[in-house]
């Protein structure tokens, strides 16, 4: 059934759905054998959900696809949230049980990217390269060595193309489905699933896709508020090391175990933006531009702000990044802690306001309509 579901009419794929939903309904309340089945069922569709056609290998290493399966399949996974079932169930039942789905299928969202071999091959001397995790002066060593200019990964190959055909395909998939499905149940798993993610990240650093995992991690931490207002009143927006100490008290494990892994993963990504180019470089600066205030500090936001506004004359959607965090800066930060700082930030606006903009709706002209409102500001 799940197999043949991307041939199914709208009509056909709402009716499957619905009578799939019957049947975990009916396993769910029998209890631990809706787990067994489930759990195999959720990962065995994940991995079929995120299998597509051979890609080449720059599109493998640069987390890109054309035309994937994922983008038929999302149908399915968002709506096992939204269609009812044909009997109506209280509201209290229906919240635990798609809580319960949910749970499964991030569970298999968690172990498939363990799961992959992702290593790389270097074309020219046939080595795997591999970094020991936790060590980012190696992990620096290895990017210089493997790639004569940062990041560069032209002469990579991929060492088990399917396992990186599946990721590929996989991180697209789950920035679509974590934004889109039950974005409260994910807080439950934020932590877990970005702990994951970044000890991936150190492991593999030339793959730009747990970049963009830890990313959406953020992103949805930002949008929720997870954070908010954890940190001392003396210490928001100043320099901060990512300690306990620095919290107020009584704020949940989950938030102060979020806090003090993002706080020092960001660090080790400050230090690789410097070794790293292209789709590289711009995940990692969609990463730290979309980081909620508590976690970072303006100063160390400078230099990736720059190279965003410096990339965005070529590539626009990395400049709109940039804009939304000084916009956020503006907004939230107090004047007397953004204004030193002010000279330096609309300094990198120059290139934008010195030259005509592109047509009036293209994506270089609203660039520089955003530039011309955050300089009057």
């Amino acid at each position: 059934m799940i197999m043949q579901f991307p041939r199914f009419s709208d009509r056909v794929r709402f009716l499957t759905i619905q009578s799939f939903l019957e049947l975990l309904w009916v396993l769910h309340k029998k209890g631990a054998i809706f787990v067994t089945f489930w759990s195999r069922v959720a990962y065995q569709a994940l991995i079929l959900t995120c299998t597509g056609p051979e890609i080449s290998v720059e599109q493998m290493m640069d987390v890109k696809s054309s035309e994937p399966m994922f983008k038929e399949y999302i149908y399915f996974w968002e709506n096992l949230f939204k269609i009812p079932l044909r009997n109506p169930i209280e509201e209290s039942d229906q919240q635990i049980f798609h809580s319960a789905i949910y749970d499964q299928i991030m569970k298999s969202l968690i172990s498939i990217p363990q799961n992959l071999d992702l290593n790389t091959v270097d074309s020219e001397v046939s080595e795997i390269v591999k970094v020991r995790e936790n060590d980012i002066s190696e992990a620096s060593i290895y990017v210089a060595n493997t790639s004569h200019s940062s990041g560069d990964i032209t002469r990579l190959q991929a060492s088990n193309p399917k396992d990186f055909a599946i990721f590929v395909n996989f991180v697209e998939f789950c920035e679509l489905f974590l934004h889109r499905a039950k974005t409260n149940d994910f807080l439950r798993w934020i932590y877990i699933f970005s702990q994951v993610q970044v000890a991936l990240s150190t492991k593999y650093p030339l793959v730009s896709g747990f970049y963009r995992l830890c990313s959406t991690s953020l992103q949805i931490c930002k949008g929720s508020g997870f954070v908010k207002g954890i940190l001392k009143e003396d210490l928001y927006g100043l320099s901060h090391e990512g300690s306990e100490a620095e919290l107020k008290p009584d704020i949940p494990s989950v938030q102060r175990n979020f806090f003090i892994l993002f706080t020092k993963y960001l660090k080790e990504v400050l230090v690789r933006l410097r070794l790293f180019k292209d789709e590289l470089l711009v995940s990692c600066l969609k990463l730290i531009l979309n980081i909620p205030q508590e976690l970072i500090t303006i100063n160390e936001l400078l230099i990736p702000l720059k190279d965003a506004l410096r990339l965005g004359q070529s590539f626009p959607p990395i400049a709109f990044v940039a804009l939304d965090a000084i916009e956020v800066w503006i907004k939230d930060l107090p004047k007397a802690l953004l204004k030193p700082h002010l000279a330096n930030i609309f300094e990198n606006f120059n290139d934008y306001l010195a030259v005509v903009g592109g047509t009036e709706g293209t994506l270089q002209s609203l660039v520089d309509e955003r530039l011309k409102g955050l300089a009057g500001k």
